[in-house]
């Protein structure tokens, strides 16, 4: 229970700290500069999930994780990869300012190569440790970088007054958690090079890099069309509903990765309890993700006034599509996370290219439309078929049953129309009782067994 609080506790004030640091950011810029802001952070979002190839997953899953062997030999991996990185960085800065219409810029993000490098030095033995269920200096890697990039926020702005305030933040932010990786590690950082051990490394890695790319433009691709077809300005109020229905899922995600994956790779010989664990976690995310777009519904644009400003209120109309699109995406973590367990990494790779086609869908449609309402909807599509995609490859390598998954996906869809629709027509708010009732028809009854699974992985 101590690692489940600190867990938590951790994931809340990282969430606090980004989400506070995005507010404070908004409030002192200008909308247009906020979208400019919204470019840096576009692309050191892909600098963040192209260095997540699972190398620290891969420390708490492998049944070897205290060879010493291991450690060094992924350290190896990591800085070569970060390398690589940081040149194909350098070789994208000038097509993205141009393709983000800032073409004057295209230096500035140049500088951003420095992060895959420092990413690259990081200490992987907080991730040994967090599978012996020592979760702190997973901790204070997890909670220090976002608080000093937090700090950091008004100095800049006094010193430099524009948009440039976020690559303070984000290279602060970056030199942190390369210094605090190093915190509470009990072995020495060292390289090391084991052929075989290199070619197991790529082969759990290579699946996580290709889909930490997609994953990228899944998240993040709408922002990109907006960008391109709309302007920044577009983009500024754009990106502040988005970070308003993104940055929670993101970190409830993450939170149950932490705690789940753990107790799931230790029933990797036993499919029946494997099963209860992924069936439970459906239930838990169909859960949270109708809470979300139900919370979202009712106080969405008063949030996004009072946290942004008035100044982002063109957002407010489309702030329910993103949440109901957010909770989808948020389902799909249940059949990720179960085949990461077993060592199954495709999973989330081959859902997210059935979702990245619909990132080419949605360009089409704003091209032809010049809609972001349409836009949204196409991304709404994708998610629902990535997420039935992704729990058919579980059930067909795995052969675990995606039969709840389907139901609570289907529940989710009809309660989160039915709020849409409360919402649009301005329905009394008891309305919005039937579609709480509609998910928790399928959900509510494991709540017992949920709080016992969260319990036993703690």
């Amino acid at each position: 229970m101590r690692s489940g609080f600190l867990v938590l506790s951790v994931g809340v004030g990282e969430f606090s700290a980004n989400f506070l640091r995005n507010a404070i950011i908004a409030r002192l810029l200008s909308v247009e500069d906020f979208g400019t802001v919204a470019t840096f952070s576009l692309l050191a979002s892909l600098l963040d999930l192209a260095g997540q190839v699972g190398l620290d997953r891969m420390m708490v899953q492998a049944k070897d994780a205290d060879d010493p062997r291991l450690q060094a030999t992924l350290h190896t991996v990591q800085l070569g990869l970060g390398i690589i990185a940081a040149m194909l960085l350098l070789i994208m800065a000038w097509p993205y300012a141009h393709f983000m219409s800032t073409p004057a810029l295209a230096a500035s993000y140049a500088t951003l190569a420095l992060i895959p490098i420092m990413r690259g030095l990081t200490h992987l033995d907080r991730a040994r440790l967090q599978r012996q269920g020592q979760f702190g200096p997973w901790a204070i890697r997890q909670i220090i970088p976002p608080v000093a990039s937090l700090l950091v926020i008004y100095p800049a702005y006094l010193w430099l007054g524009d948009y440039r305030v976020a690559l303070v933040a984000i290279y602060t932010q970056q030199v942190m958690a390369l210094v605090a990786s190093y915190i509470g590690a009990q072995w020495r950082y060292t390289l090391g090079f084991d052929r075989d051990l290199i070619n197991r490394a790529l082969a759990f890695g290579w699946p996580m890099t290709a889909n930490s790319l997609l994953l990228y433009f899944v998240f993040n691709g709408d922002r990109l069309i907006v960008s391109n077809q709309f302007g920044l300005a577009t983009l500024g109020w754009f990106s502040a509903a988005v970070m308003l229905t993104m940055t929670p899922m993101n970190f409830v995600a993450r939170t149950l990765q932490t705690v789940l994956l753990p107790a799931m790779a230790r029933q990797q010989e036993n499919p029946i309890m494997l099963q209860r664990q992924y069936d439970l976690t459906i239930s838990l995310l169909g859960l949270v993700a109708i809470g979300f777009v139900s919370s979202l519904a009712l106080v969405g644009g008063r949030a996004l006034v009072l946290i942004f400003g008035a100044k982002f209120a063109p957002a407010e109309p489309f702030i329910i599509l993103l949440a109901m699109a957010q909770g989808i995406r948020l389902l799909r973590a249940a059949p990720a996370l179960v085949a990461m367990a077993m060592a199954e990494t495709r999973n989330p790779l081959y859902a997210n290219i059935v979702r990245g086609i619909f990132i080419l869908v949605g360009l089409a449609v704003a091209l032809r439309t010049q809609s972001i309402f349409a836009l949204i909807v196409v991304s709404i599509i994708g998610e629902i078929l990535s997420t039935g995609f992704a729990g058919w490859f579980v059930h067909r390598k795995l052969g675990l049953y995606a039969r709840h998954l389907y139901i609570v996906l289907a529940s989710s869809m009809m309660a989160s129309i039915l709020l849409f629709a409360v919402v649009r027509m301005q329905w009394p708010i008891w309305s919005i009782l039937p579609a709480v009732l509609i998910i928790l028809l399928p959900t509510a009854r494991a709540l017992p067994q949920i709080m016992r699974l969260l319990g036993r992985a703690a």
